[in-house]
C-alpha cells in the first residue's frame, strides 16, 4: 500500500517480489519498514501499541559454593540480556559446554505462556553441569539456594541495585519503543492510580519499589494496527520510499505533508476517544482526602471530592 502511493507500475509489490529476497524493492522497504513503524510508534500514545508486563531485575549477582567457585564456575554481576518467547528475560554468559556457563531462564508454560519457576543452568570442571529449578517468584530470581541436601552446590542469587540514588533496577521489555507509565501495583484500580517515581537510563528503569509494573508502547503486528494508524504508517512509509525508489523530492515532500497534516492528526484525534485515563495524585495525604467515606466533603478545592477533576 505504502509503494501504491508512489504511483510508479515499476515499484509495485508482488509477492515474488518478496518471496525472491532480492532486489531493489525488497532491499529498500526492508531497510525501513521497522524503523518508520518505530517512529511512528513514538510519536504518540497508541491504544493498539499498548502492552503491559511485571518486570525483570536489571542486573543480579550470583555467588555460588566454593566447589563450584574453585572449580571454574562462574561468580560475579549478571546484566539481562535477550529474552525467552514469553518475554521473560534471560541471565547468561560463557560458553555452553565449557567451564563458568551460566544460564538462569524462565520458561513459559505451553498452553497459556504463564511464566513459571525461574530454571539455572551452571557449568564448571569443564564437564559437570548443576540444573536446578529455582522455587522463588515468578519475576526475581534472587533467593539463597545453598541448603538441602545440595549445600556443597548451592548458589545464593541477590538483585544489584543503582551505584546510587535509586534501590532497584528493572529490565525494560526488549519489545518496548515508548514507556508510558510505571506502578508497583498489580491491583484494579478503584479510585485513583499511585505515583511511582521513575527514571529510564538505556536499558534500564530505575525506582524504589521492591515491585514494578510497565504500561507501554510496542510495535503491533499488521493484523493489531487501527485502521487510521495504519493510514498514518502507509503515509510515512510512503515518504521514506518516495525517494531511493522514484527519485521524486517533490512527491516525498508532498506525502510528508500529508502525513503531519492530515493522516497523523486524524490517527491521533480517534485515538484519544477510546480511554479515559485513571488520574494521578501527588501523595498519599490527597488521594486520602479524595477517597474519603464520608458523606460530605469540607475540603477546599482542589481536594473535595465534588471539585476533584476540575483541575482548570
Amino acid at each position: 500500500m505504502a509503494l501504491s502511493r508512489i504511483g510508479n507500475e515499476r515499484n509495485q509489490l508482488t509477492e515474488a517480489t518478496f518471496a525472491s529476497n532480492s532486489g531493489t524493492i525488497y532491499d529498500q522497504c526492508n531497510l525501513h519498514y521497522d524503523q518508520t513503524l518505530e517512529e511512528l510508534v513514538r510519536m504518540h500514545s497508541w491504544n493498539c501499541c499498548k502492552k503491559r508486563k511485571q518486570l525483570n531485575p536489571y542486573k543480579i549477582n550470583i555467588n555460588p559454593h566454593s566447589s563450584i567457585d574453585t572449580n571454574g564456575g562462574f561468580s560475579g554481576d549478571l546484566i539481562a540480556g535477550s529474552t525467552e518467547s514469553n518475554n521473560m528475560v534471560i541471565y547468561t554468559t560463557g560458553t555452553e559446554g565449557q567451564a563458568g556457563y551460566i544460564k538462569l531462564y524462565n520458561t513459559a508454560e505451553t498452553t497459556d505462556g504463564t511464566p513459571q519457576n525461574w530454571n539455572f543452568k551452571q557449568q564448571y570442571s569443564g564437564v559437570t553441569t548443576k540444573n536446578t529449578t529455582l522455587t522463588t517468584t515468578l519475576f526475581s530470581p534472587a533467593g539463597d539456594y545453598a541448603g538441602g541436601s545440595s549445600t556443597s552446590l548451592g548458589t545464593t542469587i541477590t538483585l544489584v541495585p543503582p551505584a546510587f540514588e535509586y534501590d532497584y533496577s528493572y529490565r525494560v521489555p526488549s519489545d518496548a519503543i515508548r514507556s508510558f507509565y510505571l506502578t508497583n501495583e498489580a491491583t484494579a484500580y478503584k479510585f485513583l492510580k499511585p505515583r511511582v517515581d521513575w527514571y529510564m537510563e538505556g536499558k534500564e528503569i530505575l525506582t524504589n519499589y521492591e515491585k514494578a509494573y510497565l504500561c507501554y508502547e510496542g510495535k503491533p503486528e499488521p493484523t493489531d494496527m487501527d485502521s487510521l494508524f495504519a493510514q498514518a504508517f502507509i503515509c510515512f512509509l510512503a515518504y521514506k520510499l518516495a525517494i531511493p525508489l522514484h527519485g521524486d523530492r517533490r512527491l516525498a515532500a508532498e506525502l510528508l505533508k500529508e502525513f503531519y497534516e492530515f493522516a497523523l492528526p486524524e490517527a491521533r484525534r480517534v485515538n484519544g476517544f477510546e480511554r479515559l485515563a485513571t488520574p494521578e495524585v501527588d501523595s498519599e495525604w490527597l488521594e486520602a482526602t479524595i477517597t474519603s467515606n464520608s458523606a460530605y466533603s469540607n475540603s477546599y478545592p482542589p481536594f473535595s471530592q465534588t471539585s476533584y477533576g476540575s483541575f482548570e
